[in-house]
């Protein structure tokens, strides 16, 4: 695949198909949790200790996102792996964990418990 693939809603999604709805929780009140890391020579640099400050994070603000540290690492290890093989020699990567708290179906129109 010749596109940037991102991890979205727990499955690998070419970027041009990935959407958050209007009605998320990270759209209408900004509930998120985000943490970034850059690569050097296409390496992620201190991956580990972005993923613990994400996961300290969700801890703080009571996100459970579902996967452990461990999965998160092979995840983001991929996500590089793939979008890095579509730079030119000198490109580097920003890898953006971005979490929400999800859609809220009274946001939406929907009856539901936010």
């Amino acid at each position: 695949m010749n596109e940037p693939l991102v991890f979205l809603n727990n499955q690998m999604v070419p970027a041009s198909q990935a959407h958050i709805a209007i009605y998320d929780a990270g759209i209408v009140l900004g509930a998120t949790v985000t943490e970034q890391t850059r690569t050097f020579h296409k390496r992620p640099w201190r991956l580990h200790d972005h993923l613990d400050r994400l996961f300290r994070s969700l801890r703080y603000v009571g996100m459970d996102i579902g996967l452990t540290k461990e999965q998160l690492v092979g995840i983001s290890q991929e996500l590089i792996e793939h979008n890095a093989r579509l730079l030119d020699d000198g490109g580097e990567l920003g890898l953006v964990h971005f979490v929400t708290a999800g859609e809220y179906p009274t946001y939406a129109g929907m009856s539901g418990r936010p």
